[in-house]
């Protein structure tokens, strides 16, 4: 059973590394990230374990072209690990938006679900104080009254663009 701890790790963003610059191209940024992330990745496994923590969960609010690789990277220094000592791999999870345009534009869900042992949808804050309308935080169903757009927001239509979309659906979690 995975701990109920996790760790975000420092690229949670979508940002290569802190000191990368918001104009940098996206592939300066694959650079960066490739450079450091066998020693980021070795640091999170060896963190891990040593706090006896089982599972990593990766939470991406923002879109996040690089998270294919990010994620695979993660996997593959986990599977390294588990060969090496001859134990369960540890878990890789990931925490995902429900807005309907940050996970169509963000996103390559066959890609990353392949990498991770479950998904976790973040089923809230559909609704806020940026809105001139009051709605529910987290709806299971929109009221029928909402607009097409606002349709959109609940839960049920969330978890049915996740698997639309390429998510299996015995990795989603709500």
């Amino acid at each position: 059973m995975a701990s109920g701890n996790s760790l975000r790790p420092w690229y949670h963003s979508g940002r290569a590394c802190p000191f990368v610059a918001k104009h940098v191209s996206t592939m300066l940024e694959a650079h960066i990230h490739e450079q450091h992330s066998t020693t980021h990745d070795a640091a999170i496994v060896a963190l891990l374990l040593q706090n006896q923590i089982k599972a990593l969960r990766i939470k991406e609010s923002h879109k996040a072209q690089t998270a294919p690789l990010k994620t695979y990277k993660l996997r593959e220094a986990f599977e390294a690990e588990a060969q090496e000592v001859k134990k369960p791999r540890l878990l890789l999870t990931a925490a995902v938006p429900v807005g309907p345009d940050n996970i169509k534009g963000g996103y390559d869900v066959p890609a990353v679900a392949s990498y991770l042992d479950f998904i976790n949808v973040m089923a809230y804050d559909f609704h806020g104080k940026w809105e001139r309308e009051t709605g529910h935080n987290a709806p299971l169903y929109a009221p029928s009254s909402d607009s097409e757009w606002r349709k959109q927001l609940s839960v049920d239509h969330a978890a049915h663009l996740w698997v639309k979309l390429g998510a299996p659906k015995e990795k989603l979690i709500i």
